[in-house]
């Protein structure tokens, strides 16, 4: 391209030559100030190319982020989607003993208190991986997103996640100071312990309080209550979140491939 422009210059001082002679000094002038335009063509030419390499650099780095980010959503919907077929198992089984404990034309056998007590559990959660969107967040890069939709979704995705892990430690806070004290308080442990590591568990001769599990109507209520809030973020919270990975990771494909 330089050369292109010191080609055009010397093509008019050629012809500048033809024509009417110019002084020494005038033919030195117009030879300096060419050569000046070419070193400040030159040097905005270079920066436009370096702006348009760190561009496309930036660019792709993003891409990178965006890709990894896609990887980590598909991921954690897949843990989400484990942890609803969980939840649904956990209220079946507290429905199940519910209709057990609470049928008055039935008898209530010692084994099926002990199974309730052994089964009915807090809610499990994996946990969701968030180390892709915290370093995207943190490398900057995020800023080069020329999608605001996306781009807000992306930086309100930790929010989310936050939301939904303290939805289950809710519950299972509930559970530790609502039904678990319940249990210990009128259920016999020895009942179907036998055995803690390596030390073995004498069978007592206390039993279970059978009036505390046998139509029961506190405990009818708790169970009622379980049930509902498991069922609350089943259909509710982890839903709703999957949904929102799943649109997020559909905007972000759609952002990759245009």
């Amino acid at each position: 391209m330089i050369k292109f422009f010191r080609h055009i210059r010397k093509s008019l001082l050629m012809e500048n030559k033809k024509s009417k002679p110019a002084l020494p000094a005038g033919r030195y002038l117009k030879y300096a100030i060419g050569e000046i335009i070419l070193v400040v063509i030159g040097i905005l030419i270079a920066l436009g190319i370096n702006n348009w390499n760190e561009k496309r650099t930036t660019s792709n780095q993003s891409n990178i982020y965006l890709k990894n980010l896609n990887k980590e959503l598909n991921k954690n919907i897949e843990v989400l989607k484990w942890e609803s077929k969980k939840f649904e198992s956990i209220a079946e089984i507290a429905h199940h003993y519910h209709s057990k404990l609470m049928d008055k034309s039935s008898k209530i056998e010692d084994t099926i208190i002990s199974n309730f007590v052994l089964k009915i559990n807090p809610i499990p959660s994996l946990n969701l991986s968030r180390t892709v969107l915290r370093d995207y967040l943190n490398s900057g890069f995020l800023k080069d997103i020329q999608n605001d939709t996306l781009k807000n979704k992306i930086l309100f995705l930790e929010s989310r996640y936050n939301f939904y892990i303290s939805e289950i430690e809710n519950v299972n806070s509930k559970y530790t100071s609502d039904i678990e004290p319940y249990l210990l308080q009128y259920a016999d442990y020895t009942e179907f312990v036998d055995s803690v590591g390596d030390y073995k568990i004498k069978k007592t001769e206390f039993g279970h309080q059978k009036d505390a599990f046998i139509n029961n109507k506190l405990l009818s209520n708790k169970l009622i209550w379980y049930i509902g809030y498991i069922k609350s973020l089943q259909e509710v919270t982890n839903k709703r979140t999957q949904s929102y990975l799943e649109t997020l990771s559909s905007r972000i494909n759609t952002y990759l491939n245009d």
